[in-house]
């Protein structure tokens, strides 16, 4: 395996979930981010290694997406696009600058405007990064009836505009729940992405662990 595949591969499994989050923040579009995202790894293999793997690799990655998703925004507005990719000089920055939206994001996957029984399959895939196929065994599902209902479950999120905010500094019990069901299927789905992510300062354990919840207020839930 080269160093560029090898660099690729270890952004994906540390960093999809956190990567998803910056780009899918804004616009609330998670279908969209996913796609800019799987464009900028591909990119990343046609690129790095002709021009060599960058000091920073999640940030060339996040700038090569949010360049995707500009293009898309562009096409839909019939502008001018661009194919560029980020230069290595633009992608030095401490990787620790990148914000760490995942809890956010996981916040987002147990929304009660979500139907419940989606709510982790919707971590799962948004958070690390899992197929539709591997979530669908683990469930004892249809694949193809899962992926559809994760899409339709993606389009409610940017639709209802649901905010990627943890409510009140903590995540209500219901939140929890879900969060929590995600971890056995980790493992049974054969998934290294937890063990990665647990190596880095935002842990599975600490995600869980920090969005807690305290007192809960009747009535506090965000749309």
């Amino acid at each position: 395996m080269s160093e560029a595949v090898r660099a690729a591969e270890i952004a994906a499994r540390a960093s999809y979930g956190k990567l998803l989050a910056i780009l899918s923040q804004r616009t609330r579009d998670i279908a969209a981010a996913e796609d800019a995202l799987a464009d900028a790894f591909a990119a990343a293999l046609n690129t790095w290694p002709d021009r060599g793997v960058p000091a920073n690799p999640d940030a060339w990655l996040l700038t090569a997406a949010r360049n995707r998703l500009t293009d898309t925004q562009r096409r839909a507005a019939r502008m001018e696009v661009t194919d560029e990719v980020p230069e290595m000089a633009e992608t030095r920055a401490d990787p620790e600058s990148l914000p760490d939206r995942r809890l956010a994001l996981m916040c987002v996957c147990a929304h009660p405007a979500i139907a419940t029984e989606m709510h982790t399959p919707l971590i799962l895939q948004c958070v690390l990064g899992l197929e539709a196929q591997q979530i669908a065994r683990a469930f004892l599902d249809s694949p193809t009836a899962l992926a559809q209902r994760l899409v339709r479950a993606k389009r409610k999120i940017r639709d209802a505009g649901i905010p990627f905010v943890v409510p009140g500094g903590s995540c209500p019990s219901g939140w929890m729940r879900s969060m929590r069901r995600s971890t056995p299927f980790t493992r049974s789905t054969g998934s290294t992405r937890p063990m990665i992510w647990g190596m880095r300062r935002c842990s599975w354990p600490t995600c869980l662990s920090a969005c807690a919840p305290t007192t809960p207020k009747r009535g506090a839930l965000p749309r």
